[in-house]
């Protein structure tokens, strides 16, 4: 498992993400997401995104 960059406060803070409806960006996004970030990606793969975005709200 790799180290994960964790920052003092993200809660409310912007980020995009190209690549995040699967693998690494995916788990990006999670991780922004868990530290408050409001996140907004894309990906090719529509089923995928759609897929990540349905687990997240």
């Amino acid at each position: 498992m790799p180290a994960w960059a964790c920052y003092r406060s993200l809660a409310g803070r912007s980020a995009t993400a190209t690549g995040g409806g699967s693998d690494t960006g995916a788990q990006i996004v999670r991780r922004f997401c868990e530290q408050g970030s409001r996140v907004a990606f894309l990906d090719i793969d529509r089923a995928a995104s759609e897929a990540l975005f349905a687990r997240l709200v």
